[in-house]
């Protein structure tokens, strides 16, 4: 299982030749609960983006890929990075309040989304206690001030 605060800033090289591509500034998570790949650092704004694959490999020097370059990122696809979700608070499709969501774990093989860690704020973050929501379901809306959650 890999979070996206593990790889935030984690080097990636092209598994073969051990060329490096860049940072990973950022997860980019699918709408259908998924992660869809990582955005490298650059002087454009969000401008390559290394598909997820189920081979790629984390090692302690950084994360190894197949892929040899980044590609742009397809506006056409429903996708969220989750710079833009992280601190935001989580309800149910019902209404309720879950969380403030502070890291998402996938699985290292499928790229589907196992679990979101949610904090109650910031007293309950200075005790360091943080829950885990399993089985999540998918991101259903994306509203301004908060993320629905679909449970299937």
């Amino acid at each position: 299982m890999r979070t996206c605060r593990e790889l935030e800033g984690m080097s990636i090289y092209t598994g073969e030749q051990s060329h490096s591509l860049g940072a990973i500034k950022d997860i980019c998570l699918l709408a259908g609960g998924s992660c869809g790949g990582y955005v490298l650092e650059g002087k454009k704004k969000d401008c390559a983006l290394i598909p997820f694959s189920a081979g790629d490999k984390l090692t302690d020097k950084g994360l190894y890929v197949s892929c040899q370059e980044g590609v742009g990122m397809d506006s056409s696809a429903p996708s969220l990075l989750f710079s833009k979700l992280k601190k935001k608070m989580m309800q149910s499709a019902d209404g309720e309040n879950l969380g403030i969501l502070e890291d998402v774990y996938f699985c290292a093989n499928s790229g589907t989304i196992v679990a979101y860690e949610l904090s109650d704020g910031f007293f309950t973050e200075l005790s360091g206690i943080r829950k885990q929501l399993h089985a999540a379901g998918t991101l259903m809306n994306v509203q301004k001030e908060a993320l629905v959650l679909n449970r299937t």
